[in-house]
């Protein structure tokens, strides 16, 4: 991975920062993230910024400013950077979890996602091709990416990526196919919870979603936890329905 080959120092750092409460210090965030984009050898880059109960900013004031750092480091780097600051009150899409958020990513680029996480994925992708020069303005970059999902190519040139990262075949076939189950591991344990009454949602709070799934196995407490991939929340109705 980038982090361990590329970045070899982040992989300590990212550890440690959960339990010394350095999650939110702006420098580590920075550093993080940038050391190992740069290491890639990029020439353009679009960084998607949290803003946020859910996010590791206070503010869309903070968030800005972390924004903007980060720019400018891209910058000073000689890479084309531009960073999008996105709402992270409530949960993108309608799952949350490591290999539930795989599976919906894979159906967004199959063109059956969430609205708003195909919109995200299509503004960011849109502007990536503006700067390459691919696209003359952001809504026909935003038309070329959502043709990608519509007619396959999104997702075979994702299956392309994983295949060169020594992903099975047999794999690919089953993820190309949307066998999901014989290739995630299944939850031990499935729990419904219906509302009380019919309504409308007002609000749904990633950070409480997200906090709870860590506690269930889905993240780290500690640096030496292991993390459960099948667990995870997953949304039937969300904000607005």
């Amino acid at each position: 991975s980038t982090q361990s080959t590329g970045a070899p120092v982040d992989k300590t750092l990212y550890s440690i920062r959960d339990i010394t409460s350095t999650a939110c210090y702006a420098p580590l965030i920075c550093s993080s993230i940038m050391s190992k984009k740069l290491a890639e050898g990029i020439g353009s880059l679009v960084l998607d910024v949290k803003a946020g109960t859910a996010s590791l900013t206070d503010s869309y004031e903070q968030a800005e400013w972390l924004a903007k750092m980060m720019v400018d480091i891209g910058h000073g780097m000689g890479v084309k950077t531009t960073a999008v600051l996105t709402e992270m009150n409530t949960p993108i899409g309608y799952t949350i979890g490591n290999s539930l958020e795989i599976i919906e990513s894979l159906e967004c680029i199959k063109g059956n996602g969430p609205a708003d996480l195909e919109k995200i994925t299509a503004v960011q992708g849109a502007i990536l091709l503006c700067e390459a020069g691919i696209a003359s303005t952001q809504e026909q970059g935003e038309q070329m990416i959502l043709k990608t999902f519509k007619d396959g190519t999104a997702l075979e040139k994702f299956l392309q990526i994983l295949g060169n990262q020594g992903v099975e075949k047999r794999t690919l076939e089953l993820l190309k196919k949307g066998e999901y189950e014989q290739v995630f591991a299944k939850p031990k344990y499935v729990e419904n919870i219906t509302a009380q009454q019919s309504g409308y949602i007002e609000e749904v709070n990633a950070m409480a979603l997200g906090t709870a799934t860590v506690l269930l196995g889905g993240g780290r407490q500690l640096p030496g936890d292991k993390i459960d991939p099948a667990v995870g929340i997953k949304l039937v109705r969300t904000k607005g329905d």
